[in-house]
């Protein structure tokens, strides 16, 4: 399986990204490319790929984050 594009459904509406756009910051800070509320300014996760699957790379503050009902405690392989 080959990742060649990203599909972002948030507040702001679907978004389609070229997989050349990851990785992407998922967090608080401006510097996000996935903005989400909260205080401060930290990335609270990184969507990337690897071997062309997608995954979530937990940042600092990934305490609260959950995938599908589940804690994001270590890196985790996404279903494309």
């Amino acid at each position: 399986m080959n990742l060649d594009t990203v599909i972002i459904s948030d507040a702001g509406g679907e978004r389609r990204l070229n997989v050349d756009a990851l990785p992407l910051r998922i967090g608080t800070g401006t510097d996000c490319e996935l903005r989400i509320p909260g205080p401060g300014s930290a990335v609270v996760a990184t969507l990337d790929q690897l071997d062309g699957r997608p995954f979530l790379q937990p940042g600092a503050r990934a305490a609260d984050l959950r995938v599908n009902g589940d804690p994001l405690r270590a890196s985790r392989a996404l279903n494309a």
